[in-house]
C-alpha cells in the first residue's frame, strides 16, 4: 500500500515500460468486474516483473459496504487475489502462454502489516526468476529457492537430478542483498569466496544498490556480509530478507 514518502504509484522506474488498461488486462486474464482487482498496469517487463495498481473505493467495491460496515477494510484474502491477478498478467502476457487457464495454488509466510481502507491505492509487484540470470542450464531450482514448484515423483526430466540436489543441498543459494555503502553491483559481477550477481540496480526507496545474487550455502543467512566485485572495485553488501522494502509504520517519525 502506498504511504507518504514513497515515490509516485503510477511512475514506472523504466520509461521504456509496457503499460496496460483495464481492457488490455481483460484480454490477457478471464477475471471480469466485480471480481477484477487489476486497474492498470503501470510497469511489465516480459518474463521478469510487474507492477499494477488498484484503487480501492466505496462506490466501485461492493464488498466494502459489508465488511466491518461503518468501519470498511478490504479483506486480505481479496488483496491477496490481487497479487496473483498481477501475477497472471505477467505470465499469461507472454505469448507462450495463450490459451492456458492458472489456477492459484498456494502461498507462503504471508501477513498483512496494515490495515487496507477505501481512499486507498495498493501497488502491486510481482516478479519471476529470469531464465538466463536467475535461472539456466547451470543452476537448478532448488537452488534458485523454487523447489516448493517440484514434485521429483512425478518424474519430470532431470527429476534425478533435482532429488540429488535437494537430499545433498545446494552447494549455493539465491539470496537478495543491499550495498552497504556507494555502488551498484551489475549482474555477473563476482561474489567473493564463490558466486555472483544475477541482477542489481538503485532501490529508489531505500536510496541503496540492491540485488540478488548466487552465494554459498553456508553465506545464505540474513545478516551475511558480502564483498563484491563491481568492475575490479569491492563493494560491501549485506544478505538481506525479502521484501527489501516494507512501508515503515504511518506513527513512524518522518
Amino acid at each position: 500500500m502506498l504511504g507518504a514518502g514513497m515515490p509516485d504509484p503510477a511512475s514506472p522506474e523504466s520509461p521504456s515500460a509496457i503499460t496496460l488498461d483495464a481492457l488490455q488486462i481483460q484480454a490477457l486474464i478471464p477475471h471480469r468486474p466485480p471480481f477484477l482487482l487489476v486497474e492498470r498496469v503501470i510497469e511489465l517487463r516480459p518474463g521478469k516483473r510487474i507492477v499494477a495498481l488498484k484503487n480501492v473505493s466505496l462506490e466501485e467495491d461492493a464488498y466494502l459496504q459489508g465488511h466491518f460496515p461503518g468501519n470498511p477494510v478490504m479483506p486480505g484474502v481479496l488483496i491477496v487475489e490481487a497479487l496473483a491477478q498481477t501475477g497472471a498478467v505477467l505470465v499469461m502476457h507472454d505469448p507462450a502462454n495463450a490459451g492456458k487457464m492458472l489456477l492459484f495454488a498456494r502461498i507462503d509466510n504471508c501477513r498483512f502489516r496494515q490495515q487496507v481502507r477505501p481512499g486507498d491505492t495498493l501497488r502491486l509487484e510481482a516478479c519471476l526468476h529470469l531464465y538466463g540470470n536467475d535461472l539456466s542450464e547451470d543452476r537448478n531450482p532448488i537452488e534458485a529457492g523454487l523447489g516448493w514448484c517440484c514434485k521429483e515423483d512425478t518424474g519430470f526430466i532431470r527429476a534425478p537430478a533435482v532429488r540429488a540436489v535437494r537430499e545433498a543441498g545446494p552447494a549455493e543459494k539465491l539470496v537478495a542483498f543491499a550495498i552497504d555503502g556507494p555502488g551498484i553491483a551489475r549482474p555477473g559481477n563476482p561474489v567473493v569466496g564463490g558466486g555472483e550477481v544475477t541482477s542489481g540496480t538503485l532501490s529508489p526507496c531505500l536510496g541503496v544498490g540492491i540485488g540478488l545474487a548466487y552465494v554459498p550455502s553456508a553465506a545464505a543467512v540474513t545478516g551475511t556480509r558480502l564483498e563484491i566485485d563491481v568492475r575490479g572495485k569491492m563493494r560491501a553488501a549485506v544478505v538481506k530478507d525479502k521484501p527489501l522494502y516494507t512501508k515503515p509504520p504511518e506513527d513512524a517519525p518522518a
